[in-house]
């Protein structure tokens, strides 16, 4: 199982929340669709039970800081992140592509605030919503079961 958060805006009490709830239910590796925005936020993060990769966001700040930070807790990328796992590859980016790209069994994007599941024939398509809640007033992170091409929203 995957957790996917995005949108964090250093809502620090939303980022507990959502690390909780990664490590009760025990998942295998977190990926961030970026928008971290400060250093500070990695010291949360560093209680993750499973990995964490990740893309930066349009609102990330000091990228050389946050570099150093997250050293040892996650890897982040810049523009968008190509992962393959159990077989099926996974696309991350945080600024929305028009359409998913081909070849890919998991596009994961954030920036819109919104959360959403669309499954096609080819591909799911992800956007775990805000995290932060500062812009939907709902802070939301999503988990995948990638075997079953199943995705959840869920309310942290």
């Amino acid at each position: 199982m995957i957790g996917i958060i995005a949108d964090t805006h250093d809502n620090l009490d939303a980022i507990k929340k959502a690390v909780d709830y990664f490590n009760r239910i025990e998942i295998g590796l977190v990926l961030h669709a970026g928008d971290y925005v400060s250093p500070f936020t990695a010291d949360i993060f560093k209680k993750l039970n499973a990995p964490m990769k990740g893309v930066y966001g349009n609102n990330d700040g000091d990228l050389p800081a946050l570099a150093r930070k997250y050293e040892g807790i996650a890897e982040i990328s810049s523009g968008w992140l190509k992962i393959e796992r159990g077989g099926r590859i996974i696309i991350l980016t945080h600024l929305p592509l028009p359409e998913p790209p081909s070849g890919c069994d998991l596009y994961i994007y954030g920036h819109t605030h919104q959360s959403l599941i669309e499954n096609s024939d080819s591909c799911l398509t992800l956007n775990p919503g805000d995290c932060s809640g500062w812009v939907s007033n709902r802070a939301t992170v999503a988990t995948v079961d990638l075997e079953k091409r199943k995705a959840e929203i869920i309310e942290i």
